[in-house]
């Protein structure tokens, strides 16, 4: 398996190759199919609000609210928000992104990054999913952001849904969520740390 990791999209929420650095996206998966080896890409739930689908999305409610102040949830390489993965709207835009452009193109296989959200600013009484306020169903957000992939994949004949998150709670597995202990320090103590202490050889 080869990875594909952030930013190779044109802006956050573009969710696509970016031509100029993958001019022939369907040619390098078939090819890398040829050999044995499947692609996984990364993906990001952040919208930047210079693309089109920002435009969309926000006319359809589709984007994280905030409740005062700038609609902007993180500052990162541009000012985005988040789609709003409880929505169902939101949920079947972004598959139908993703779909078209990379799973459609042979990509069976997705690493969900910044599945938390990563809010830059920490003030979860300012943001607002359709579910509700943050404050109280904010945890639920890991495993409706599973849920988009794994309802797109199975509707379009995927038997067995798995994709990589950086979070997850609870009801995430039924979801096809694989969770990965997050970004941490190159070393074996922290790595040991992230184990159950069970699973820790001696």
């Amino acid at each position: 398996m080869i990875v594909i990791d952030f930013f190779h999209w044109p802006n956050q929420g573009d969710w696509m190759f970016d031509a100029r650095d993958w001019p022939d996206p369907d040619a390098m998966i078939a090819e890398l199919k040829s050999l044995g080896i499947e692609l996984m890409v990364s993906v990001w739930p952040t919208v930047d609000n210079r693309t089109e689908s920002y435009r969309e999305m926000r006319e359809n409610g589709w984007l994280v609210q905030t409740e005062r102040g700038l609609p902007i949830n993180m500052d990162f390489l541009g000012n985005t928000t988040y789609f709003d993965a409880t929505h169902p709207g939101a949920r079947d835009y972004v598959w139908g992104k993703a779909k078209r452009n990379y799973y459609d193109k042979g990509v069976k296989l997705f690493w969900l990054d910044e599945a938390e959200p990563e809010f830059s600013v920490y003030d979860y009484d300012n943001y607002r999913y359709h579910a509700g306020p943050v404050l109280e169903v904010g945890n639920i957000y890991p495993r409706m952001y599973a849920k988009t992939f794994f309802d797109g994949m199975k509707a379009d004949g995927e038997d067995q849904v798995i994709n990589l998150l950086r979070c997850a709670w609870a009801g995430s597995q039924k979801f096809g969520a694989l969770v990965w202990s997050g970004i941490f320090t190159p070393r074996l103590d922290r790595y040991a740390t992230s184990l159950p202490p069970d699973s820790i050889w001696e």
